[in-house]
């Protein structure tokens, strides 16, 4: 809607500091993905992230048969599960979780590694990024939500979700 600045800066407000380092490295999320990524898609509550966030962006941008989605932190393609795209990237840490998201077959890009970094590295553009039960590995948001802006076209979309439920895994603390 043209105020991008003036949304960040109201997200940020909500956020409490990190105090320490984070309680996690990409290595280890990494190894408990590995372990978690057979059974994943079993779970009801992660299947309901993918369906929920669906839900929002067609209810928001509307159809979305048309445009180009980044699907941040893809796991095993719950998101993608939900959603056409014209064009469909994926990207996540966890390469046991890809080859699940590859299973799917709605995938045209599907990228393993560090999140910020394939961001970074990337120099096309898309009209949705969504990132799902993601953004609570990551102490600092900055460098994310500036890749976002980067990567979204004029009067792109930018969704996400945190997790509701607090675990040991928890990088910062927020309402």
């Amino acid at each position: 809607m043209g105020r991008s600045e003036e949304a960040v800066a109201e997200a940020v407000k909500k956020l409490s500091p990190l105090r320490g380092k984070p309680k996690t490295t990409p290595a280890k999320i990494a190894r408990q993905y590995k372990g978690m990524a057979a059974a994943y898609n079993d779970n009801p509550l992660h299947q309901f992230y993918g369906r929920t966030m669906a839900q929002s962006i067609v209810k928001t941008v509307g159809a979305t048969s048309g445009k180009r989605v980044l699907d941040a932190g893809c796991g095993t393609g719950s998101l993608g599960a939900h959603i056409r795209a014209a064009h469909l990237v994926g990207i996540d840490l966890s390469p046991d979780m890809l080859a699940r998201a590859r299973e799917r077959n709605v995938y045209q890009e599907l990228v393993q590694g560090d999140l910020v970094k394939v961001m970074g590295k990337r120099r096309d553009r898309f009209d949705i990024i969504a990132s799902t039960v993601v953004l609570y590995y990551f102490p600092d948001l900055g460098p994310f939500f500036r890749e976002s802006a980067r990567l979204l076209v004029p009067g792109g979309h930018l969704f996400f979700s945190v997790d509701p439920a607090a675990d040991k895994i928890d990088v910062g603390v927020s309402p």
